[in-house]
């Protein structure tokens, strides 16, 4: 029982071993990358803004646009926390500002779901701008290199990073 096991760990390693040092697994400096990711000549843009990276090692591409929000409820996130920041919870309709090719065109950008979550910052402004019928700058991002969501959506002006 115990030598099945030791062969068991010993495949599990060689195998591990072997596909990290497959060919095109690596950087061409040797490093070996972690989380997905291209070099940019391996995947043209095809005429679009240029990739970007959001927080996991993953790339998009974003195409600039409006949202229009056909419902919105607010809540808070977290009832029990003294600054807990408010949560527009919206549905929206995405236009692009320019016809693009979408690498996801199954992907509509009617009906659209979205928490924003609104820290004092944004708060007042949140308020006053995020109401229904009305228009709020929006980005769709879809994903050109590794395994995170193929298309999201995000809000640059309540973004909280800036």
């Amino acid at each position: 029982m115990r030598y099945l096991y030791s062969m068991r760990i010993i495949c599990t390693l060689t195998i591990c071993l072997i596909c990290i040092s497959c060919p095109g697994q690596g950087e061409p400096n040797g490093e070996i990358k972690f989380g997905g990711g291209t070099r940019e000549s391996d995947t043209p843009n095809q005429g679009r803004e240029s990739p970007f990276i959001i927080e996991s090692g993953c790339q998009y591409n974003h195409f600039n646009g409006m949202a229009r929000i056909t419902s919105i409820a607010w809540t808070t996130a977290d009832p029990g926390l003294k600054d807990s920041p408010m949560v527009a919870d919206i549905i929206f309709s995405f236009t692009p500002e320019s016809k693009p090719a979408y690498r996801f065109p199954g992907i509509s950008d009617q009906n659209q779901h979205a928490k924003i979550f609104l820290h004092a910052t944004f708060l007042e402004r949140g308020k006053k701008e995020l109401v229904t019928g009305g228009n709020t700058s929006c980005v769709r991002n879809e994903i050109i290199a590794g395994t995170c969501t193929p298309v999201v959506f995000s809000f640059p002006d309540y973004e909280t990073q800036k």
